[in-house]
């Protein structure tokens, strides 16, 4: 069971549908997609053999009952989340009586840079997180993040890159073109992304600002 809080065009959807299309065609699982509110358009990129659950509620907070009962209905070995609110809420809800899953979270940003990090959710955070099966990090340093801040077991933490659909990269790419001209003496560094502190593309702005200057006169960072 893959757990979602809505089908709008964040990082954490696309994984986690990556996630669920790849293991529902090439596996004979029964791969289950519940979003609390199934709002987005990612929802044409739902795999067919995918089951959709959708709960039909605007917050996280307050889908605790209805998940809890689709669990009971379900029965999943395994329970998926990939962001700060949902894996909270899937490890307390292993906590429920009947319920006998697994969870695997996934970690997307770098904690100490998490802006979903209240207290409140930290302190769950601590409770709950060394509570999981196991944790994917996107990165080394995350792993380390992850084990200092949150006191989890080494070994429960795995360090897996994002995912990507190939071939939905390869249909993109029929009908496309390079909005850049073609220079040779000039390179384009392009970031993706949405611009928010926990990114740090403060980071990125600076690090050039220190830059060789030859390096800078043939480099355009968009």
């Amino acid at each position: 069971l893959f757990i979602l809080p809505d089908l709008r065009p964040g990082g954490a959807q696309r994984v986690t549908l990556n996630y669920a299309n790849t293991l529902s065609s090439s596996t004979n699982c029964n791969v289950f997609l519940c979003i609390i509110d199934a709002f987005g358009p990612l929802r044409k990129e739902i795999g067919n053999d995918v089951k959709i659950i959708d709960l039909h509620c605007t917050r996280t907070r307050n889908s605790f009952l209805l998940l809890y009962n689709v669990l009971l209905s379900v029965g999943p070995d395994y329970c998926f989340s990939s962001l700060n609110r949902t894996n909270i809420l899937v490890l307390l809800l292993s906590l429920m009586p009947r319920i006998n899953m697994k969870c695997i979270i996934r970690e997307p940003n770098m904690p100490r840079k998490n802006t979903e990090y209240s207290r409140v959710n930290l302190f769950l955070s601590r409770i709950l997180y060394p509570r999981a099966e196991n944790i994917i990090a996107q990165h080394p340093l995350m792993k380390d993040e992850l084990v200092d801040m949150l006191k989890v077991e080494v070994n429960k933490v795995q360090v897996v890159f994002n995912p990507l659909d190939i071939s939905r990269l390869d249909i993109a790419n029929t009908d496309c073109r390079n909005p850049f001209e073609k220079n040779n003496k000039i390179k384009n560094i392009v970031y993706v992304g949405r611009i928010s502190h926990q990114k740090g593309v403060d980071k990125l702005i600076k690090a050039f600002s220190i830059a060789n200057p030859d390096l800078l006169n043939k480099t355009i960072l968009h």
